[in-house]
């Protein structure tokens, strides 16, 4: 069971792990810092897992999310700079949110096929939200897609 590691931002709502991806620059370090601060203004546990590196492991058909070491508890706050957080040593991922450019040919699509529904990340396939950069419903879309997934 080796683990690999993926250019994305992971975090903990409530009891389902979320991965963040998209390009560098698309809001991912951001959108989880959202991501936290609504779930708990709603009451739930919620934490990051690791920022722009994260782990992936298989383990049982599941896939763990963990932190890269070396950036344990370390979160980008782009323009302000690095900034030390809580953070969950550990998390099954349950959705992948896609960051995607809307106005590129591989861009999200307005009535995703089922197809589109589902991501394989360290060969388990788990489900998965695409959803355009910088789109304003994108918290409250990977809120509730979380929030359905969590247990």
């Amino acid at each position: 069971m080796s683990e690999a590691y993926i250019h994305a931002t992971a975090v903990l709502i409530g009891e389902a792990g979320v991965l963040l991806r998209g390009r560098s620059g698309a809001g991912k370090s951001g959108l989880s810092a959202a991501l936290i601060e609504l779930a708990r203004a709603r009451g739930l546990c919620a934490r990051l897992i690791g920022d722009d590196r994260v782990a992936a492991q298989a383990v049982h058909g599941r896939v763990l999310l963990t932190p890269h070491k070396a950036i344990a508890g370390v979160a980008e706050r782009r323009w302000r700079g690095l900034a030390m957080v809580e953070h969950e040593p550990a998390a099954v991922l349950r959705l992948v949110v896609d960051l995607m450019d809307p106005s590129t040919p591989d861009g999200p699509e307005r009535l995703p096929r089922a197809e589109s529904r589902r991501a394989s990340v360290a060969g388990v396939t788990v489900e998965r939200l695409c959803l355009p950069i910088g789109d304003p419903c994108a918290i409250d879309a990977i809120f509730e897609a979380a929030r359905n997934l969590g247990s």
